[in-house]
């Protein structure tokens, strides 16, 4: 043990440099590919109020619970 009394695995070190993405060997289309991924996975909708909003009949029609045929309807009576 060190003087202080601490073990040695628990003191800090200091890094030599600053870090970064390149420091961290990210590369910038790995974090580009990401984004992409996370932006287009919260696209579905996940309840019959998200679906009406974004006026997806299609997920509406599969989901088929009384909520969602309801929705429907207001869908169909608001747009012609």
């Amino acid at each position: 043990m060190p003087a202080n009394g601490f073990p040695s695995h628990l003191l800090m070190v200091r890094p030599t440099r600053a870090l970064s993405w390149t420091s961290m060997s990210v590369r910038p289309r790995a974090v580009a590919a990401l984004a992409v991924v996370l932006a287009l996975s919260g696209c579905k909708p996940r309840t019959t109020e998200d679906a009406e909003a974004k006026h997806d009949v299609a997920w509406l029609a599969e989901e088929s619970s009384p909520r969602a045929v309801a929705s429907l309807g207001r869908l169909a009576d608001s747009e012609p």
